[in-house]
C-alpha cells in the first residue's frame, strides 16, 4: 500500500525505552504509559515517533498511541495510530473502509493477537461498556458489583458480588478465560462461577 504520508522518525532525544518479556514489548511513553506490542514489529515502531491521546466516546474513555504524519509537500498530514501502523508493518492494506480493532478494548495493548482487520461497523459492535470500577468488566450495581463479559458485541452478565476487588479477581479470570483459552460464554460463566463458590 502506499501512504501519501511519511511519518516522523524519533528525535534525537534519545531512545524511546522499552524492555522486553518474551515474545512481547512494553515501550515507555512520554506520557507515562506503557504501550505493549510483538517483538517482530518492534524495530518499525522504534522509528516513529509516538504519543498518547484519549478517544472519548459515549461509553467510556480509551487511550491510544498516535503518530501525527508528515505529508510529502511538508505540511501536516493525517494521524495514524500504532495499531493501525502495525496493520501496515504486518501487510494488511488498510482501505478506507477498514479499521484494526482492540479485540480486548485496551488500546495500549497493541499485540497482534489483540488486533483484528475488520470494517467500522464491525468495529462498533465490539465496543466496551463504561465501567464505574479501576477493574475492566466490573460495573456497581447498588449495593453489589456486577461483573460483565463482553464476546463480538454482546454484553453477558456473569454474576454479582459483593465487594469490588473480589468482582475485580474474577473478571480477570473471566477476561483470561476468554481471551487466552478462548472458551465459549457457557463455560466461562460456569468456571467463574464455582471460583466464586469457592470450587
Amino acid at each position: 500500500m502506499s501512504i501519501d504520508f511519511e511519518l516522523p522518525l524519533r528525535l534525537n532525544k534519545g531512545p524511546l525505552g522499552y524492555h522486553i518479556e518474551g515474545e512481547v514489548a512494553f515501550l515507555h511513553l512520554s506520557s507515562g504509559e506503557e504501550t505493549v506490542v510483538d517483538v517482530d514489529v518492534l524495530e518499525d515502531v522504534l522509528k516513529v515517533r509516538w504519543h498518547t491521546v484519549v478517544s472519548k466516546n459515549k461509553s467510556r474513555k480509551v487511550l491510544y498511541v498516535s503518530s501525527k504524519g508528515r505529508r510529502k509537500n511538508g505540511k501536516c498530514g493525517r494521524t495514524i495510530r500504532l495499531h493501525q501502523f502495525i496493520g501496515i508493518v504486518k501487510g494488511y492494506p488498510l482501505d478506507s473502509y477498514e479499521e484494526m480493532d482492540h479485540l480486548n478494548g485496551d488500546g495500549l495493548d497493541n499485540r497482534w493477537q489483540n488486533l483484528k482487520p475488520g470494517t467500522r461497523i464491525e468495529n462498533q459492535k465490539n465496543r466496551h461498556v463504561l465501567h464505574s470500577s479501576k477493574f475492566h468488566g466490573v460495573r456497581r450495581n447498588r449495593n453489589s458489583w456486577n461483573l460483565r463479559l463482553v464476546m463480538l458485541g454482546v454484553v453477558y452478565h456473569i454474576l454479582n458480588c459483593q465487594s469490588e476487588e473480589e468482582a475485580g479477581s474474577l473478571a480477570k479470570l473471566a477476561y483470561e478465560l476468554r481471551d487466552v483459552r478462548e472458551l465459549p460464554i457457557e463455560k466461562i460463566r460456569k468456571i467463574v462461577r464455582a471460583k466464586h463458590l469457592g470450587g
